[in-house]
């Protein structure tokens, strides 16, 4: 995986860590996107891997899905049905891929 983020205190800190990452991925031939890396204040909401994540009120980070994301597996089922319904599918690689799907995302899932 090539994603990360760091959570810091310092601003400081977090422009020396880069400057390092920065530097050690230079040493394995990797490029670092600068359009999209960023350093910010968590005082705003961000997503990261499909997933929203937001400090609350108490001060915990919070992590929500998307709701896109959760309309693609709704879509997904769907097709899961015709394919079903065709026989291209048995039920239990349906309900296979709907557990760990749901295995997965149920702790992020909420409904306000």
């Amino acid at each position: 995986m090539d994603d990360f983020y760091i959570i810091s205190d310092s601003k400081e800190e977090l422009w020396d860590l880069l400057e390092n990452i920065k530097n050690i991925a230079k040493e394995y031939g990797i490029y670092i996107n600068e359009k999209k890396t960023k350093i910010m204040k968590l005082d705003k909401e961000f997503t990261y891997l499909q997933t929203r994540y937001f400090v609350s009120k108490t001060g915990h980070i919070e992590k929500r899905l998307k709701s896109k994301f959760i309309n693609r597996m709704k879509r997904k089922l769907k097709r899961y049905k015709n394919l079903l319904n065709q026989k291209i599918l048995s039920y239990k690689d349906v309900e296979n891929c709907y557990k760990s799907w749901m295995g997965t995302f149920y702790k992020k899932m909420t409904r306000k």
